[in-house]
């Protein structure tokens, strides 16, 4: 499975195009495109098999735009904000999600 595969397909999803959201990442104040969730420095060191995780989870649209994210979803990106910050020797805040 190449990087390309894992990028979550979202061709039949009403994503704005134009709109721009934060990466989850703690401290990173770049802006992703709305179908996405980290910018392309934090997607590159989360590992395989979170990102694997991630893209099964992810509903385009809906859990990036309404917030309305499924518990599966949120803890997914738990992990992922949690392993970034292990690598970059950040704390975060606990949280009930994990």
């Amino acid at each position: 499975m190449t990087t390309k595969d894992l990028r979550p397909k979202i061709r039949h999803a009403r994503i704005p195009t134009t709109m721009k959201l934060k990466c989850v990442a703690i401290k990173c104040r770049r802006k992703v495109e709305a179908d996405k969730l980290l910018c392309e420095r934090h997607w590159l060191v989360v590992p395989k098999y979170l990102k694997v995780e991630l893209v099964e989870k992810f509903r385009p649209g809906r859990d990036t735009l309404t917030g309305k994210m499924s518990p599966d979803f949120r803890k997914v990106i738990s992990k992922v904000v949690h392993q970034i910050a292990d690598q970059e020797g950040l704390t975060v805040e606990a949280d009930t999600d994990a």
